[in-house]
């Protein structure tokens, strides 16, 4: 039995969460911060 396949599903998960977490840890600080609104209002101003 080799450990070469779960390694790979343990790298690509680890790959997978890692990003996304930090992404949703740095989308809060943006919120608290109103760094976020600034970024929605310039969206909005691009759409309109």
């Amino acid at each position: 039995m080799s450990t070469s396949s779960n390694d790979l599903l343990l790298i690509l998960f680890v790959l997978v969460t890692v990003p996304c977490f930090a992404y949703w840890m740095g989308y809060r600080k943006g919120e608290k911060s109103g760094e976020l609104k600034v970024y929605k209002n310039l969206q909005e101003k691009e759409e309109g």
